[in-house]
Parts: C-alpha cells; sequence; structure tokens
C-alpha cells in the first residue's frame, strides 16, 4: 500500500517496522539466487563455514530473514523510484514506551502528520483448546496495543485519516482465529470511538484474504473457498484502499472491502428489531403508509399522565410513536429528526380505550431537502373523532445518525440551587406519576434556564406488553425535559406551562444504563405566557445525544390546578 501511495501522490512516507533496516546490498554469493532450493543450499554453506551447528529450523529461520530483507528492500526502492521520500524506523510497536517516544520525535522532525496506516499484526492459528495465554497475548497486543499507542499519542487537529487495517474475522469470527478475530474488532470499534470524536476521519478496513501477499496459508485458501470468501489480488486491495480513502466518509467508521457472503450474515445479524410500541406492519396508503394503533389507558404511562384526573396522551410518547411508524415504514432509513411538530387537538381518555390512525407520505419536492436524507410529512388521528389530525410532524430520515454539534446550552452558568427537592417538586409543582418522574437531581437554576440529572427508561417500565427494548426517542427522557420547563416556569412566574409545538427534535444517539444531563435554556414572550425552551440532552461524556429546539408552550396560573389535583390523586397532600 505504500508503495500505491508513493506511486499515485509522492509523497514523505514514514515506515514503522520491527525488522531491522537490511544491508544496501546482499552478499554476491546470495545476490544472483532465486529459487529457494539454491537460495537455501548457498545459505547452508555460508553456516558451514562459519563454524555453527545447523538444524533445519535454524536454515528456515535464515531463509525467511534473507527473504524478508530482499522484500524490505524491494519495496523501499520501489517507493523512492516512483518519487516518495522514504524514512525507515526499526521499532517494535508493541513497546509502548519505545512506539510512543518515536511518534513525539516524528512530529519534532516533520511538524505534523497528515495520515497513519495501522498495518501491524500476526496470527498464531489454533482451535482454543489449544491456544496458551502467551499466544493469545502475542496475537492480540500486536494489533491492539499499537492502536492504542496511537490513539493515545497522533495529535488529531491535524490529522487527515487514521486507517486500521482490520479483517472480516473481526466482523464474522472465524475458525482458529479467536485472539486475531477478537483483536481486529478492538481496532473496529476503537475507529468508531476515535472517528467520532476527531476532527479527521478514523476507519477500520475489514479486509478480506488478500490473495498474493499478507496472512493466508494454504489450508486457509481451502477454507475461505469452502465459505465462498473470495481472495483479494494485491493490486485490487490497492486500489480499493486509495478509493475508499478518497471517496469514503466521515462516520464510515467501519468498512468491509472484499467479496463473501456479507450480505447474507449481515441481514440475518441486523435485521430490524421490534419497535416497542407497534406490532403490526403498516399498509401502503397514497405513497405513503397508514398504521392503526389502540391507545389502551390501562398502560401504566396513561395512568401516570392525567390532567384532571383523566388520562392523557402524552406529547413525548405521540413523538415516539409518530417516529416508530416512520422507521417501520423505511426501515432501512435512520431518523435523524422530527421537525415542525404540532399539537393540534390533546388526545384524553374519557371513555375507555381509543383508536388513532398514523399516516406518513415522503414528501416529493422539498426545497431545504439535503442531499442524502429522506422528509417523510405524518399525521396522528383519533379514528372517527375529527378529520383533523391531533399531531403533524415531519421526519428527517438518513443513512446514519449525523455526528453532534457542540452543546448549544454550554454557556448556562451562575445557577442558583432549586428552591425544592426532587420529590417536593412532584409532589407540588408536577402532575407526573411514578413512570414518569425520571428527573434524578437538579444541579441548579437561573434566569436563563435550569439543568438536572435525568434517567433513560426502558419499555418495560411504561408499557404492559412492550413489541420491542429500545425506545427511538425514550419518551420519559423527552418529557422530564419538559417537567424541567414547568418547573422554571413556576419558579419565575408562577404558572404552568403545557406544550403546543417545537421546531426540531434532533437525534445523534442513544442513552445508555447512567443518567443524561439535561441542560434547559428558556425565554418568556407576552408577559410570561409563552414560554420558549431548548433542551439539550448530554451523555456523561458531555456528548449531545438529542436536542429539541424553539419548544413552545402555552402558560396560565390556572394551570397550576393540575398539579394539586394529581397531587389529592396520588394521595398526597
Amino acid at each position: 500500500m505504500a508503495c500505491e501511495l508513493a506511486r499515485r501522490y509522492q509523497p514523505t512516507l514514514l515506515i514503522v517496522g520491527r525488522s531491522p533496516l537490511p544491508e544496501a546490498a546482499e552478499p554476491p554469493e546470495l545476490a544472483t539466487l532465486s529459487t529457494p532450493q539454491d537460495v537455501k543450499a548457498a545459505l547452508l554453506e555460508r553456516l558451514r563455514r562459519s563454524g555453527q551447528a545447523t538444524t533445519p529450523a535454524q536454515l528456515e529461520a535464515a531463509y525467511q530473514q534473507l527473504c524478508r530483507a530482499r522484500e524490505m528492500r524491494r519495496n523501499l526502492e520501489a517507493m523512492r523510484q516512483a518519487g516518495a521520500r522514504v524514512h525507515y524506523y526499526q521499532v517494535d510497536v508493541r513497546d509502548a514506551a519505545a512506539f510512543g517516544a518515536l511518534l513525539e520525535d516524528l512530529y519534532r522532525q516533520h511538524g505534523r502528520l497528515d495520515g497513519v496506516i495501522h498495518g501491524a499484526g500476526v496470527i498464531e492459528d489454533k482451535r482454543v483448546e489449544d491456544k496458551t495465554a502467551a499466544s493469545f497475548a502475542r496475537v492480540f497486543e500486536t494489533k491492539v496495543n499499537s492502536a492504542l499507542v496511537l490513539s493515545q499519542h497522533l495529535r488529531p487537529a491535524s490529522l487527515r485519516f487514521l486507517v486500521f487495517f482490520s479483517s472480516i474475522a473481526g466482523r464474522f469470527g472465524n475458525a482458529g482465529q479467536s485472539d486475531y478475530a477478537a483483536a481486529n474488532e478492538v481496532l473496529n470499534k476503537l475507529a468508531l470511538f476515535l472517528d467520532r470524536r476527531w476532527p479527521g476521519r478514523v476507519v477500520a478496513v475489514n479486509w478480506g484474504p488478500w490473495d498474493d501477499t499478507g496472512m493466508v496459508a494454504p489450508h486457509l485458501r481451502r477454507h475461505f473457498a469452502a465459505r465462498g470468501v473470495q481472495l483479494i489480488p494485491a493490486a485490487v486491495g490497492r486500489h480499493l484502499l486509495d478509493a475508499e480513502l478518497t471517496y469514503g466518509h466521515k462516520g464510515e467508521a467501519e468498512v468491509i472491502l472484499g467479496d463473501g457472503p456479507w450480505a447474507r450474515v449481515e441481514a440475518q445479524a441486523t435485521a430490524p428489531a421490534p419497535l416497542p410500541l407497534l406490532n403490526g406492519s403498516p399498509a401502503p396508503k397514497g405513497g405513503g403508509i397508514e398504521l392503526s394503533w389502540r391507545l389502551d389507558p390501562g398502560e401504566r404511562y396513561l395512568q401516570d399522565h392525567r390532567l384532571d384526573g383523566k388520562p392523557v396522551f402524552p406529547m413525548a410518547m405521540a413523538v415516539e410513536l409518530m417516529a416508530e411508524a416512520v422507521q417501520q415504514g423505511w426501515p432501512e432509513w435512520e431518523i435523524v429528526a422530527i421537525r415542525s411538530l404540532r399539537v393540534l387537538r390533546g388526545i384524553v381518555l374519557e371513555n375507555g380505550a381509543r383508536a388513532l390512525r398514523v399516516l406518513a407520505r415522503p414528501q416529493t419536492a422539498a426545497p431545504s431537502l439535503t442531499e442524502g436524507t429522506l422528509e417523510v410529512d405524518v399525521e396522528l388521528y383519533e379514528e372517527g373523532l375529527s378529520r383533523q389530525p391531533s399531531y403533524r410532524a415531519t421526519a428527517v430520515l438518513a443513512d446514519r445518525l449525523p455526528a453532534p454539534p457542540p452543546n448549544p446550552c454550554a454557556g448556562l452558568a451562575a445557577l442558583q440551587p432549586f428552591p425544592l427537592t426532587v420529590a417536593e417538586a412532584y409532589r407540588q409543582w408536577l402532575f407526573h406519576g411514578p413512570c414518569f418522574q425520571g428527573i434524578s437531581a437538579i444541579e441548579g437554576i437561573s434566569e436563563r434556564g435550569m439543568v438536572a440529572l435525568l434517567l433513560p427508561s426502558t419499555p418495560a417500565q411504561c408499557l404492559l406488553r412492550p413489541a420491542g427494548d429500545r425506545w427511538l426517542i425514550d419518551p420519559v427522557l423527552l418529557d422530564c425535559g419538559l417537567q424541567l420547563a414547568i418547573l422554571w416556569q413556576r419558579a419565575h412566574h408562577d404558572m404552568t406551562p403545557l406544550p403546543s409545538r417545537f421546531a426540531t427534535y434532533r437525534r445523534f444517539g442513544l442513552p445508555g444504563e447512567g443518567p443524561v444531563r439535561c441542560c434547559l435554556q428558556a425565554r418568556t414572550d407576552a408577559g410570561g405566557h409563552v414560554l420558549v425552551v431548548t433542551i439539550a440532552f448530554l451523555d456523561p461524556a458531555g456528548r449531545l445525544l438529542g436536542l429539541l429546539e424553539e419548544m413552545e408552550f402555552s402558560c396560565s396560573k390556572a394551570l397550576n390546578r393540575l398539579a394539586a389535583a394529581a397531587a389529592v390523586g396520588q394521595g398526597t397532600s
């Protein structure tokens, strides 16, 4: 690959390897020999003349060392002939101190590194029961330790790309290669981790086996052939990597290069997970899809979301339902945003269950549509009650979640203690039952907003019979963000707000098991009767998971009764 880069771009190449740089030329009696038989005969004679006792193993080691030296001379000379400036450094990349010191020295010498290709690797294939810990460590640490050193010493601000040479063994496994597969899968996930945090591209290339070079022994060739895995000619492999670096995109951190039964295996592994609210499949409807859904007042979340004693379908759950409907209708896409949501009619369950209908239609023309995205208009109706939808929004889909921007609420400062404990807030100012009581701590409040810690939820906490075990947009987290808006408005204007619309909810990731930090920015209009907030949801590392922008509420002192009514209904005072 270095030779290919030299031929195409004439760069400065810094080659790091464990082997010592060979002498400029071979001894004359070996230089003209080419066949293994002739070379080994000449080597045997040299060893005998030196007085060394020679075993077959020693002769084979000497032969392999000569072959490596020839390959190094040939490749380094080919790079120079192609116009590259080449520097070779002998370092064992498993030695973290030595390798790290070399990287720092390279920065001192050259000022920057524009790109790095990590190709270190060895194989010692054996079945698990025949593996020793030392053998596993040699294979695993050669790839992983050196990759970790790179992650610690490279300077991402000036780095345009970092490529890890991984393997399909990491993605799909391979008999006899537990250590090699484990090491490559670490590279895959390290690439994913770094690519989300570094400005340049980080990619783990999961290579299929190369044909006329690399690590493919004859028995592996037969094994791959039996599995339908095609070997990659070296010239094709070099072209594929250059094309990946030229045309690949930021965010594509794990890439498979090579032909094999991947599509079948991937299809089995990535079958769409069931969505928590939906059981049936959507039906085609006028170029879009339509589905029906039963709203049962016996559900836990409806019992815990009552206004004036009546179960009310929460806006946050309506957002999740609409998102799930669109996701089920277009499963090959990822929902990256819900925008222009309007609450047109609240859904109140006064007389038992309700039948809801969701309609979703892709937009045929959208001037703001960017390449690689799809926009779908979606409406939520109560069956038989009105021709007007209860909710209306547009879902934005893309092939992957985008990288998160900086936290727009990071400027909140000078927070003061909130006047109530969390328990007091739920008793005195909020109307939410246990299912929605996800605020775990309030860090503080100011004239501009407030900050709190929220607990993610699972569908099993809210639904009697969830179809899936993971939300698209956690409705409890989203609702807790709206609860913070209520608390802020009560603290500053003694009014209770109810949601009416928002500009955009953008998705960047899924919460883990730990708490989510929620930052709310607020402003009021119309004498405090209109509240507009932006709410950021962040993981423990400060990375945006979701961003609710320009959420608008109508506020009234008369609505303060909702908290009092809820307190009476829950048996509290």
